[in-house]
């Protein structure tokens, strides 16, 4: 049964596919086919209706609306999605909770609406819709290749002692200092002040999500692709001299802070909601940096009074704790 234009309601019905071939399948049951010379169509079915067979939906013009709602009822074929459809440019699939059809390849329901996957990432030969589980299926030094654009927190378990913080990044006299704190207090802006105030001598290698690792005894930040906004990422290793959190306030002061103050601060601005052995892994890690990297807590006003300040007390101290 073709239907190709006006609102169609299947009730209590039962279809048998017979040997017709539809727009780019068959044998079908019915079809769903919007036609450039009429103004559009929906099919409901609801009831007690039985579809035995596939159902296709297809178009031969994207400007007329095209819909299928599956209300109730049931199935014994599958959805077949023709390549002429763009799921979202007049063309709408729903279905209700209890009827049981699965979506087609490359497809998902999301909250009853068929939607088409965006793969974002490829690891060993398989895509996913998203880095994490791209990142969580690669095996050791395997490679994870970006399909598409994608803005989220990822978590990088491995044993290699080390972890992400959400800081911008500035390398300076040969090490790299991390500023960091929740989104608003202006890490961005503390890092272009230390470009302001020092010139070309300040290297901005990352402005939102740094990679800190211990390698052969010594903590490096290194810059990665998760950038922030602003798109400021360099494939550079800098030996970390050291983190400082950031809070706006009317005058400019700094002190060194106790691992057991720095600890929940740098918590927060990581990723901790891990499972069992990747925590612990991440918390092995945070022992070694409180202990070996001296963590500040600077209160500022956006001037280049704060980055000096900044710069010449975690400069000293690293130098004091030889790093």
């Amino acid at each position: 049964m073709s239907n190709n234009h006006g609102d169609i309601v299947i009730e209590d019905t039962t279809i048998n596919a017979g040997g017709a071939k539809g727009y780019g399948y068959g044998p079908f049951a019915f079809d769903v086919c919007g036609y450039s010379d009429y103004n559009g169509v929906s099919v409901t079915v609801k009831g007690n209706s039985v579809i035995n067979g596939n159902i296709e939906i297809s178009r031969s013009s994207n400007k007329s609306p095209v819909g299928l709602t599956l209300e109730s009822g049931t199935v014994t074929g599958e959805l077949k999605i023709d390549d002429s459809i763009k799921l979202g440019e007049n063309t709408t699939i729903t279905k209700s909770d209890s009827f049981k059809v699965a979506a087609p390849a490359g497809y998902k329901w999301d909250e009853g609406t068929l939607k088409k996957i965006t793969y974002v990432a490829e690891a060993g030969g398989v895509k996913y819709e998203s880095l994490q589980k791209a990142i969580d299926a690669a095996k050791s030094k395997a490679v994870v290749t970006m399909l598409a654009d994608t803005r989220e927190n990822v978590t990088i378990s491995t044993p290699y002692n080390g972890l992400m913080l959400h800081a911008s990044a500035a390398a300076l006299g040969g090490r790299a200092y991390l500023f960091s704190g929740p989104c608003g207090r202006g890490k961005s802006t503390h890092t272009r002040l230390w470009q302001q105030t020092f010139g070309e001598a300040v290297q901005v290698f990352n402005d939102d999500k740094p990679a800190l690792r211990r390698l052969d005894g010594r903590w490096f930040a290194y810059g990665t692709p998760w950038c922030g906004k602003d798109g400021i990422n360099l494939n550079q290793k800098w030996p970390l001299g050291g983190i400082c959190f950031l809070e706006k306030a009317q005058e400019n002061r700094i002190r060194r802070l106790s691992a057991a103050e720095a600890l929940p601060l740098i918590l927060a601005q990581t990723t901790y909601r891990l499972q069992p052995h990747s925590m612990e892994l991440l918390l092995a890690s945070l022992d070694s940096l409180l202990r070996e990297i001296p963590v500040f807590l600077l209160e500022n006003r956006p001037e280049e009074a704060a980055a000096r300040l900044s710069f010449e007390t975690m400069r000293r101290a690293a130098e004091e704790e030889g790093l």
